[in-house]
C-alpha cells in the first residue's frame, strides 16, 4: 500500500555505518510509479526484464543461448569478452516499449521496432516484443507477421555487438544497415545456420543485364517502381512499390541525422533505405560469382566511406559499373534474386550447446525499477528516470544496486547533495557499480580540494586517502573505466605522500588498457615523471607523441618530453 498523501516515508536501516538518506514527501502532485509485474532472469553479461509470460521469458532465454552461440560462428572477430553489461527489455505487452522511447524518436505511424542506449559502464537493449498482427515493425521496417517477432531481437542484438565491436569507429550508415539486413534473416536451429537465403521469389519480371552492365530487356527502367508479386523476403518486403533510391542519395545520406531523416521522406522512407541496403548487400555477398568483383569491391567502399564522401567515379573504379548500370542490377537482383547462401551444418552429434536450466523469477519492485530507470536515464529522460528509481525506495527497498542507480540519476539532475547521500549509501552496501564509485570518488575529492583550498593548505594524508578510496574501488570492478583511471592521476598530482610502486603500475595498466585515451595517458605520464618513473613515463611520452593526432596533443606530450630530458635516469621501475 502506498504511503499516503502529505505524509513523510521514514528511512530504512541499510548494512554498515549509519548513513543520513534523503526522504521524500509523497504528495498529490507527486505520483509514485506504480508496482508492475515484470519478469527477470541474468545470464553472463546481461540481466533481462520481460512483461511476457515466463514460459515466452524462458522460450527467449534458450533462442537468445543460440543465438549467441550463432554469432560467434558468424561473426569470430567480435568478442563479448569485457563488453558492456548490458540490461535487455523485452516489452511484449500494452505500451510499455513507447515509455522507454525517447519523446523526439516517437511516431504513432512507425515504430522503431529497437532501442539500444549506452554510456562507457552500461548499455540497454530495449525491443518490442509484441506480436499478433498483420504487420510487425522491425527497426522502422513494416514487415509480414510472419517473420518471427524474434527476428527483431536478432537484429537488435547484432547491432548491439557491431557497435560494441566497432570501439567508436563510425560505420558508413549504408554499410552497417546491409549488414544488419542479412543478420537479422540469419536462419538457425540446434544443428545448422543459414546465411543469405531469399526465400519465396514468386515474380518472373525479370531485368536482364549484359556483362557490360547495359540493359538488354523491356524491365531496365532503373526508376520504375518494384513490384514484388505474393511472397518474397522480409528483406526487400519494404520495396514493394517503391523505387530506388538514386545511389548518388544512397551513399551520401545519413539516415540517423535530423536533415538525413528529411531527405529520405521524400525518398521513399527509412524502412526503403533499410530494405536497398540489404538488397545492396545481399548482391554484392551472396549473388553468383559476387567474390570475384564484387564482394571486394564492396569492402573497399565501405573502407573508403569511412573516411570521406563516396562520388560515382570512386564507385566505377571499385565497381567497374556508374550508378545507372548498378541500379540496373541491383533492381533485377531485388526482382530476381540469384544467390548462392551459405548453409553450415554440424557434424553428426556436433551440435550447437544445450542451453541450461534458466531460471526466470517475478521481478522484484527493486529490480524492475532499477533496470528500467536505469533504461530511462541512459535514453536521456532523467526526470522519467527519477520518477521510476524513487518509487521502490519510498516503498522501503534499500537494495544497494538501486541506490546506486538513485545516485546517479540524482547526479544526472544535477542534485549532488542528495546523489552524494545515496552513493555513499550504496558504497556502504559494496555495490558493484563501477560508475558509482567513481562518481562517489569525484564527489569527495572535489569536497576535500575545497577545503584544503579554502585553508590555503594542500590535502592531509587522511583527506587524501578518504576521498581517493572510491576510485581505488572502482578499478577493481567491470568494466574498466578509463575516466576512473584518469580521476585518480589528477588525484595523485596532489597526494602529500608518493605513490607505492603497486598503486603506479596499477595506474599505468589503465595507459595499456585504454591505449586510444591520449589524455589518459598524458595524464600518467605527468605522474610518472613527478615522482621520478621516468623510464616509464618515457615510453608513454613517446608513444603520445607517435599517435598525436594534431599539432596540439603533440605539443603537450612535447612539453613532457622537454622536462623528462632534465631529469636524471629513475631508480625505481614499474612492473606488471
Amino acid at each position: 500500500m502506498l504511503p499516503a498523501a502529505d505524509k513523510t516515508v521514514p528511512e530504512a536501516e541499510i548494512s554498515g555505518p549509519t548513513v543520513d538518506l534523503p526522504t521524500f514527501n509523497v504528495t498529490a502532485d507527486r505520483v509514485l510509479a506504480p508496482l508492475e509485474k515484470w519478469r527477470y532472469a541474468s545470464v553472463p553479461g546481461y540481466e533481462i526484464l520481460s512483461n511476457d509470460s515466463s514460459s515466452n521469458t524462458e522460450r527467449f532465454l534458450r533462442d537468445f543461448h543460440l543465438l549467441q552461440q550463432v554469432a560467434q560462428l558468424i561473426l569470430p572477430h567480435v568478442e563479448e569478452t569485457g563488453a558492456l553489461p548490458t540490461y535487455i527489455v523485452l516489452c511484449a505487452k500494452g505500451k510499455a516499449f513507447d515509455l522507454f522511447t525517447p519523446p523526439e524518436l516517437r511516431d504513432p505511424n512507425n515504430s522503431i521496432g529497437s532501442l539500444i542506449i549506452s554510456d562507457d559502464e552500461r548499455s540497454s537493449l530495449v525491443v518490442d516484443y509484441a506480436g499478433g498482427g498483420s504487420r510487425i515493425t522491425l527497426d522502422g521496417v513494416s514487415m509480414p507477421s510472419d517473420v518471427n517477432v524474434f527476428q527483431n531481437f536478432q537484429r537488435a542484438y547484432f547491432k548491439h555487438l557491431i557497435t560494441t565491436s566497432s570501439s567508436g569507429k563510425k560505420l558508413p550508415p549504408w554499410f552497417e544497415e546491409g549488414i544488419l539486413g542479412i543478420l537479422q534473416a540469419v536462419e538457425f536451429d540446434q544443428n545448422s545456420v543459414t546465411i543469405g537465403e531469399v526465400k519465396g521469389r514468386t515474380t518472373t519480371a525479370v531485368t536482364s543485364i549484359n556483362s557490360e552492365g547495359e540493359n538488354v530487356s523491356a524491365q531496365g527502367n532503373a526508376n520504375a517502381p518494384i513490384v514484388l508479386r505474393t511472397g518474397g523476403s522480409g528483406l526487400v518486403s519494404a520495396m514493394n512499390g517503391q523505387r530506388l533510391i538514386p545511389l548518388e542519395d544512397f551513399f551520401s545520406i545519413d539516415p540517423n541525422t535530423p536533415e538525413g531523416g528529411e531527405r529520405l521522406k521524400k525518398l521513399g522512407g527509412r524502412g526503403v533505405y533499410q530494405a536497398q541496403a540489404a538488397a545492396f548487400t545481399h548482391m554484392c555477398l551472396y549473388s553468383w560469382n559476387a567474390k570475384k568483383q564484387l564482394t571486394p569491391a564492396y569492402y573497399k567502399l565501405a573502407e573508403l566511406a569511412s573516411k570521406g564522401p563516396i562520388t560515382e567515379e570512386v564507385f566505377k573504379t571499385h565497381f567497374k559499373r556508374t550508378y545507372k548500370q548498378a541500379a540496373l542490377r541491383l533492381r533485377s537482383h531485388i526482382l530476381h534474386t540469384d544467390q548462392q547462401h551459405i548453409r553450415l551444418t554440424a557434424p553428426k552429434g556436433k551440435g550447437f550447446e544445450n542451453p541450461p536450466r534458466f531460471e526466470v523469477i517475478t521481478a522484484s519492485d527493486s529490480d524492475s525499477s532499477r533496470i528500467a530507470g536505469e533504461t530511462l536515464r541512459l535514453s536521456g529522460q532523467t526526470s522519467a528516470s527519477l520518477t521510476r528509481l524513487i518509487a521502490p525506495y519510498v516503498r522501503g527497498e534499500r537494495d544497494p544496486e538501486l541506490l546506486a542507480a538513485l545516485g546517479l540519476a540524482e547526479l544526472s539532475s544535477g542534485n549532488e547533495e542528495r546523489a552524494r547521500k545515496f552513493l555513499e549509501a550504496a558504497a556502504t552496501g559494496k555495490t558493484k557499480r563501477p560508475r558509482a564509485w567513481l562518481a562517489l570518488g569525484k564527489l569527495r575529492m572535489a569536497e576535500a580540494r575545497a577545503k584544503a583550498r579554502a585553508d590555503g593548505r594542500p590535502l592531509s594524508q587522511p583527506e587524501f586517502s578518504q576521498a581517493s578510496q572510491p576510485l581505488f574501488e572502482t578499478l577493481k570492478l567491470a568494466p574498466p573505466m578509463s575516466a576512473a583511471y584518469e580521476e585518480l592521476a589528477l588525484a595523485w598530482k596532489e597526494s602529500p605522500a608518493p605513490p607505492s610502486q603497486q598503486q603506479l603500475t596499477e595506474l599505468a595498466r589503465g595507459a595499456m588498457i585504454f591505449p586510444k585515451k591520449l589524455g589518459l595517458i598524458y595524464r600518467v605520464a605527468e605522474v610518472a615523471l613527478m615522482y621520478g618513473f621516468t623510464k616509464e613515463g618515457r615510453i608513454l611520452i613517446e608513444y603520445g607523441l607517435a599517435n598525436s593526432p594534431d599539432d596540439t596533443t603533440r605539443s603537450h606530450f612535447s612539453r613532457l618530453a622537454e622536462k623528462l630530458a632534465g631529469l636524471q635516469p629513475s631508480t625505481p621501475s614499474l612492473k606488471g
